[in-house]
């Protein structure tokens, strides 16, 4: 099985609960979900989506997963090492995410706009146009949004959305909706 879109997502429950970007779902209504853990794959229900925040919650027929620990973006400052975990180019299929480092590069960063002319709703504002986002300029390739960026103590503080790239071109900025109050 090869999927036409891809994206990345984090399990935050024991049960089956997979955090994700809402961009990262498409049409609710017209898709069906995988998702790859532990060298398996599992169908997954769309359980929530906020797109103001641009966060779903999926959930799969597991248990006893290994739920990320999550830490709090209050305190983090830019120079800060982070490493961001996600499935670029849809590589991580069996449930093996790849990794990239960088730095905080700024705090509070707006998201740039998602012109999509195939889909005006998305073209809509989210909480994040306002001024939210952890700017990193850790590698974030096509795929790697819904991933987890974590501290050097392995706990996550952010959730990586999207990489200020054009189409044919390479940038060194990513960005992450921070673990804060809004996010839990």
């Amino acid at each position: 099985y090869i999927p036409r879109e891809f994206g990345t997502g984090v399990v935050i429950d024991r049960a089956g609960l997979i955090l994700t970007n809402e961009h990262v779902l498409g049409d609710v209504k017209q898709s069906s979900y995988a998702v790859w853990t532990g060298g398996r794959a599992y169908s997954a229900e769309v359980q929530g989506t906020d797109p103001w925040l641009d966060l779903a919650v999926l959930k799969i027929d597991a248990d006893n997963l290994t739920p990320i620990t999550l830490g709090d973006a209050k305190g983090l400052k830019k120079g800060q090492i982070v490493i961001a975990l996600g499935n670029p180019y849809a590589i991580a299929k069996h449930g093996e995410v790849s990794a990239s480092w960088g730095i905080i590069a700024n705090l509070a960063r707006k998201a740039g706009p998602r012109p999509n002319p195939a889909d005006p709703q998305r073209n809509r504002e989210t909480l994040h146009h306002f001024g939210t986002l952890i700017q990193t300029d850790a590698k974030l390739n096509l795929g790697t949004s819904g991933g987890a960026l974590v501290n050097l103590q392995g706990q996550m503080i952010g959730l990586t959305t999207s990489l200020a790239a054009l189409a044919g071109y390479e940038k060194a900025a990513g960005y992450a909706i921070p673990v804060d109050a809004a996010l839990r």
